[in-house]
């Protein structure tokens, strides 16, 4: 797989983007403020998708194991929520570079 070094959105943009893919306060204030740590990083696509999917996992703790479900039936959404374009690229490339990373660990 070919890596592309991607830039997260700065906290106010990523968090207004998250919000329109599921704006309940627990995930808001739960799951989000993990995701936001991160913001405005670069970072490899595939660290994009490996910090999402820890910080979902530490976000579930001591929730019933659906909950984990419902948040990664977003992923791909929140996924492309997170990244920003600063670069030569498209944002496109970034989201997809992103979501076929995403494919590649879940495959």
């Amino acid at each position: 797989m070919n890596e592309v070094l991607v830039k997260l959105c700065e906290a106010d943009i990523m968090l207004e983007n998250l919000k329109k893919v599921n704006d309940n306060p627990h995930v808001v204030n739960g799951l989000y403020r993990k995701l936001l740590a991160r913001a405005g990083s670069e970072v490899y696509a595939s660290g994009v998708c490996v910090a999402f999917t820890l910080a979902v996992y530490d976000y579930c703790q001591g929730m019933p194991p659906m909950m984990n479900n419902l948040i990664m039936l977003q992923a791909p959404e929140m996924l492309s929520a997170m990244v920003t374009n600063d670069f030569d690229v498209t944002t496109d490339t970034y989201r997809n570079a992103v979501l076929d990373a995403w494919d590649a660990v879940n495959a």
